[in-house]
C-alpha cells in the first residue's frame, strides 16, 4: 500500500481542487452580494474589525459581570449599569453564536446586537426575620436562579470605539 495524497480533480478539467481555489470561488461568491449593491440600510458586510470588536465588547460585558469588578459601568454611553443587571452575578454565551446576530447601520456607527445567553441572577430574599439576617450575615439570603435569554443591545461607535448606549434582556 502507497501513501498517495488524496487529491479531488475536476473531471471536466482535469484540475486538482485546492484550498486556494475554494477561497478564490468562495470569496467571489460572497462578494456578488456586495457588488450588487441591494437597496439594505445595513452594510451588507462590514468591516471584520467591527463585527470582532462588537464581539469583544459583549466578551468583556460578561467577564466584567462575572468577575464583579465593578468597571462594566464603563462599557455603556451613559457610565451607569442598566436596571436589567442589577441583580445579574454571571452571563454566558449560549448556542457557540449560532443564533447571534450583529448588525451594523449604513453609517458604521450605530449598531443593533442580539445574543443568546444564559443569565444567573441573585435576588435578595425579601422576608424579614432572625433566620434571614443570619442566613444574610454568612453571604446567603438570596434566592438563584438561571435562565436562558436574549440580550439586545444598541451601540453606538465613540473616539473609535463601540460602547454600549442601550441593553435588554426577553425570554429565549
Amino acid at each position: 500500500m502507497t501513501n498517495k495524497p488524496v487529491t479531488n480533480k475536476n473531471a471536466a478539467t482535469g484540475s486538482a481542487a485546492t484550498r486556494r481555489n475554494f477561497f478564490l470561488k468562495a470569496g467571489t461568491a460572497l462578494s456578488l452580494p456586495v457588488a450588487a449593491g441591494g437597496a439594505s440600510s445595513l452594510r451588507p458586510v462590514d468591516s471584520v474589525e467591527d463585527v470582532q470588536s462588537l464581539r469583544r465588547l459583549q466578551q468583556a460585558l460578561a467577564r466584567e459581570i462575572n468577575n464583579a469588578t465593578g468597571r462594566a459601568a464603563a462599557l455603556f454611553t451613559t457610565r451607569e449599569l442598566p436596571a436589567g443587571l442589577d441583580n445579574v452575578t454571571r452571563l454566558l454565551p449560549a448556542d457557540f453564536g449560532e443564533h447571534d446576530a450583529i448588525e451594523i447601520a449604513a453609517d458604521g456607527r450605530t449598531s443593533h446586537v442580539t445574543l443568546r445567553c444564559t443569565v444567573e441572577t441573585k435576588t435578595p430574599i425579601r422576608a424579614q426575620g432572625t433566620l434571614i439576617e443570619m442566613a444574610r450575615a454568612q453571604g446567603e439570603g438570596f434566592v438563584g436562579a438561571t435562565s436562558c435569554r436574549t440580550l439586545d443591545m444598541v451601540c453606538v461607535r465613540e473616539a473609535g470605539s463601540w460602547k454600549i448606549k442601550a441593553l435588554a434582556t426577553r425570554d429565549s
